[in-house]
């Protein structure tokens, strides 16, 4: 609960939404093993603190910042968007690989069969030096959309 609070002191803003779509302002009591096994414990009166603590800054602009990661920093801070085209730097069948010199600015790539999201890949994903994505494309899939920091969506191959 600390963490997220000092989130909201450094950054200014009521990141409350983030923690709660990301899972970690979530009522839990159970031991987990993770590097040894612990107790860990968050109870709604904890939640409804760090949310009432939060309150006290404005909200980020943006409806997405849950799916802000390293290799997308950049399309956050400076509100860049969306470059590429339809189909240009996108290679594979299964896995596409998207090649980031032709697709700039992308927060992820979301996969989808018809309109059901089957995939969601943050940008850099399976590129030790970020210059493509690799994003699942499988059996059944029919599109990639590029999405932007303010929740834009591109077309990058497949058809809506």
């Amino acid at each position: 609960m600390n963490f997220v609070k000092n989130t909201c002191d450094a950054l200014q803003y009521d990141l409350s939404d983030f923690f709660i779509k990301t899972g970690m302002l979530k009522v839990i009591d159970k031991s987990i093993d993770d590097y040894g096994i612990a107790q860990k414990t968050i109870t709604q009166a904890m939640i409804d603190d760090v949310i009432n603590y939060a309150s006290q800054y404005s909200k980020p602009d943006c409806d997405n910042i849950f799916y802000i990661s390293g290799n997308s920093i950049d399309a956050f801070k400076y509100r860049r968007q969306v470059e590429g085209a339809y189909n240009v730097g996108v290679s594979g069948t299964t896995t596409k690989s998207i090649s980031h010199s032709n697709w700039q600015n992308v927060v992820v790539f979301e996969t989808y069969a018809d309109n059901r999201l089957t995939n969601i890949t943050m940008v850099g994903t399976g590129s030790a030096s970020n210059i493509i994505s690799k994003v699942p494309y499988p059996s059944g899939s029919t599109r990639i959309e590029a999405i932007g920091y303010d929740g834009e969506k591109v077309l990058v191959t497949g058809a809506r």
